[in-house]
This record gives structure tokens, sequence and C-alpha cells, in this order.
């Protein structure tokens, strides 16, 4: 299982990682994985990306009123 999540699952490459840092930040930027144009409208046409980027910005607006 670990060998699965390794390979599989975690980032790979540093451009892997900066998607997900941002991702996390609330920004999605498909171009960074994907050099198809077409894929890149459609990653972030996704009602999926979607929700989870509303859910961050939301917990992050939440946690910045706790500060």
């Amino acid at each position: 299982m670990r060998e699965f999540v390794s390979a599989y699952v975690l980032p790979q490459t540093d451009v892997e990682k900066e998607y997900l840092r941002q991702f996390s930040q609330g920004v999605l930027d498909p171009g960074l994985l994907f050099e198809d144009e077409e894929m890149a409208r459609a990653a972030i046409a996704s009602p999926e990306a979607q929700w989870k980027l509303q859910n961050i910005r939301k917990m992050r607006r939440h946690s910045h009123r706790d500060i």
C-alpha cells in the first residue's frame, strides 16, 4: 500500500508540489499540470474541483477570523 501511495498519490515533481501548494491556498492553476488548454479548461470547470476550492476558501476565511 505504501508503495502505491508513493508512486501514484503523492506529488512526484516540483510542479505537482507547487500545484498542490497553490490549491491548498484556494488557487486553481491546472496549466501547471496540463499543457493541453482544453484539458486545463476542463479541470477548471470540474464541479469537484470548484466544490473543493469553495470549501478551502471558506475554511481559510474562518481560520483568519479566529486570529
